[in-house]
């Protein structure tokens, strides 16, 4: 007998999980009020030189008008001289990192250089969880299986059976566990590439909602809106169509929608501006979907002793997507024409439908239980499946350190006033927050059992779109980024104690072999899920030899596979992709152009969006389907704002808003998927690790969106 058919034995969505699942929807609400709010602080703060010996001199100066003073540049005594001093407008900001710094003019690229730290930290905290957290984590009745950790495997079961109200009868010898080390690398390698593809394009739509035009607190508040609307989506769709096919249709419509931006940039003029801000939170809500897709997909593809480990380098992949979305999300500045406002999104719509096409090569894992071997994983398309388990970190300590990890630095940032420790400190809520992301999205996927992991993903990512309303919300009515890192750490402290009620994973003590702590678990899941837990555990015996596995003997079995490693490389270029656009989109919405609240808000409900999306038509059309149209369009839409920035009037910034939302909720719908399809392609002893390169890959994308973002200021 597998896990699985244990799980829905004694409960697979009974009241503990549901319970413990309402628990761990808490960290990622807390996750976005203190990675996102470089949204604000780093936001696009207008300023002038300051007039040469004056005091008090105000931003609107009917003076400093008539003496043609700029950005940049002063005239004084017959010649033009680069300031050294500025006046920044406090109409929209009162105080952020960039007045504080003097991000602007020759130093402008700091602030591209100040969110690479955030990224960097991101980057490394995926890697560091993929490459330890199978060794460390103590919770997982899978991964403890998988490990013939049987005895605590038991114990954990019972608690779920019995928390559960459910019958627990039996024989867990009987548990049947492959562990054939054969090849596996394929997953992997394409998890590496969606994430990069994914992060870049979510990322560089987010962080840049700005370069849009128009106010970027509405965009941002457009932005936010379609990851809700994402979110929903996925909700209902995902477990009805599948990953593949949402995942795929996400990636597509949005790389379609940030392509169509190119129209409505170039051709629409100021009139058409709307139609480029829809194009980009097309873009937005589609890749919202991807980025709920693939992490389901990468967990759903790699075995139980990789899963930590896939999720880590394909998070790692996406977070370098998300770097380079930075960077991206600025190259309009380098272009001094209609063209720049659309530029990144072009580079993310063609990331995006790049991405789009190439999760056609993945299989579908709708319906298919988490594979616990590299056989297993390999045999995916042919449902010849065993099971398996979880991943490798304590996730329970983890959970706790990282959120304080998030908390503090995030604190003590508003009390420095040098900017390499603010670098640094940017850094350290970076590593942790991708910690406190990966590691409650691992306890959610394995709390579960297959017909919910939809529905948990969904709850999962919603909670953090609802952190992303909060955090505009406070971002609005708190305009000094010193204050508003004091209000975020403060709420983050008030819910640090809701981890007290939280359980450790079943799964991955089994795996472990640490089958009393599991035993008793799974007794109080039985017990509250109105289930049965007769089976003796400790009639088990521990096979030491599963313990003493090295790390690198597990990833050597990775890489053996030709398959999975293809199916990995896909994998990273994807969550590079994500992680690029996803960030580029979050972070730069100031640069869309508009109110920089209203863009958040709009991209934060292209993420709702994007996960209702995925909810209803993933289980439906399947992951592949919905991950390849979700890169696509997405890649689609950004491309397109070339023509609303280049062509569309003023009137027309709205296009290029629509196309970079657009962009945002497919990379969210891709973002969706391609956790579940590296989970569900790779078997369990290699699960984790394919979770964690394909995160470390799009984290990987993420670095490069803050540069990507700030292109922008190039283009200007």
């Amino acid at each position: 007998m597998n896990y699985d058919k244990l799980l829905m034995k004694i409960g697979g969505f009974g009241r503990f999980q549901k319970r413990m699942l309402a628990l761990l929807m808490i960290p990622p609400f807390l996750d976005p009020m203190t990675s996102y709010m470089l949204t604000f602080i780093l936001g696009d703060h207008k300023h002038r030189c300051q007039m040469p010996n004056t005091m008090g001199d105000p931003f609107n100066s009917t003076l400093n008008m008539a003496a043609n003073i700029s950005e940049c540049f002063v005239y004084q005594n017959g010649s033009t001289t680069a300031c050294n001093e500025w006046v920044y407008d406090q109409s929209q900001y009162k105080s952020t990192l960039i007045s504080t710094f003097d991000m602007v003019c020759d130093n402008k690229f700091v602030r591209s250089h100040t969110m690479l730290c955030h990224y960097i930290g991101i980057f490394c905290g995926a890697f560091t969880y993929g490459m330890f957290s199978d060794t460390f984590q103590k919770e997982s009745p899978r991964w403890l299986i998988a490990k013939r950790k049987l005895s605590r495997a038991e114990m954990i079961l019972k608690d779920i059976a019995k928390e559960n109200n459910a019958n627990f009868d039996i024989d867990i010898q009987k548990i049947k566990v492959d562990e054939t080390q054969e090849r596996v690398a394929f997953c992997t390698a394409v998890g590496e590439l969606f994430k990069f593809s994914i992060s870049m394009t979510y990322f560089g739509i987010t962080m840049k909602v700005g370069n849009l035009g128009g106010d970027v607190y509405v965009n941002y508040l457009i932005s936010t809106s379609a990851e809700v609307i994402a979110l929903f989506i996925c909700l209902y769709v995902v477990e009805r169509l599948g990953r593949k096919k949402i995942f795929s249709a996400s990636m597509l419509i949005c790389g379609i929608g940030c392509l169509c931006t190119i129209f409505s940039s170039l051709y629409g003029g100021p009139s058409l501006h709307w139609l480029t801000i829809t194009l980009a939170m097309i873009g937005k809500l589609t890749i919202t979907v991807a980025y709920f897709n693939i992490y389901l997909m990468v967990a759903e593809n790699f075995p139980t002793n990789l899963r930590s480990f896939a999720i880590g380098i394909c998070s790692s992949s996406g977070y370098a997507g998300s770097m380079v979305s930075a960077y991206v999300g600025d190259l309009g500045v380098l272009v001094d024409t209609k063209f720049g406002v659309a530029l990144p999104l072009v580079i993310f719509g063609a990331f995006g439908i790049c991405a789009g096409l190439l999760s056609f090569a993945l299989p579908e894992t709708k319906n298919m239980p988490l594979p616990q071997s590299i056989q297993e994983a390999e045999n995916i398309s042919r449902k010849q499946y065993k099971d398996g388990g979880s991943v490798l970190l304590g996730r329970q300590p983890v959970l706790t350190t990282a959120l304080i990890g998030m908390m503090l630095p995030n604190l003590i940032r508003s009390f420095v006033s040098s900017l390499p420790l603010v670098g640094f400190l940017i850094f350290a809520n970076g590593y942790f927050s991708m910690l406190v992301y990966d590691t409650g999205y691992i306890l959610a996927t394995e709390l579960v059992d297959s017909s919910k992991r939809v529905f948990a993903n969904f709850a999962y990512y919603f909670s953090f779109c609802i952190g992303e309303y909060v955090l505009v919300i406070l971002a609005y009515f708190i305009r000094d980024w010193r204050i508003l890192g004091w209000s975020t750490s403060i709420v983050v402290g008030i819910f640090l104690t809701s981890l007290l009620f939280q359980k450790e994973s079943a799964r991955w003590l089994i795996a472990k072999g640490k089958l009393s702590r599991a035993e008793m678990i799974l007794k109080d899941i039985a017990k509250e899920n109105n289930a049965n837990f007769d089976i003796d555990i400790q009639k088990i015996k521990v096979d030491e030899k599963h313990e003493k596995v090295a790390f690198c003997t597990v990833v050597g079995e990775l890489f053996k596979s030709k398959i999975l490693t293809f199916r990995l490389a896909i994998f990273m270029f994807n969550w590079f992709s994500i992680s690029m656009t996803y960030f580029g989109i979050t972070m730069k919405v100031g640069n869309l152009g508009g109110d920089v609240y209203v863009n958040y808000l709009i991209s934060t409900s292209a993420e709702v969006i994007a996960l209702f999306i995925c909810l209803y038509v993933v289980e439906r059309l399947g992951r592949k389907k919905i991950f390849s149209s979700s890169m696509l369009i997405c890649g689609t839409g950004c491309l397109c704002t070339i023509f609303s920035s280049l062509y569309g009037v003023p009137s027309l910034h709205w296009l290029t808003i629509t196309l970079a939302m657009i962009g945002k909720l497919t990379i969210t719908v891709a973002y969706f998927n391609i956790y579940l399809m590296v989970a569900e392609n790779f078997p369990t002893n290699l699960r984790s690790f394919a979770l964690g390169i394909g995160s470390s890959a799009g984290y990987a994308g993420s670095m490069v969106s803050a540069y990507v973002g700030d292109l922008v200021n190039i283009c200007y």
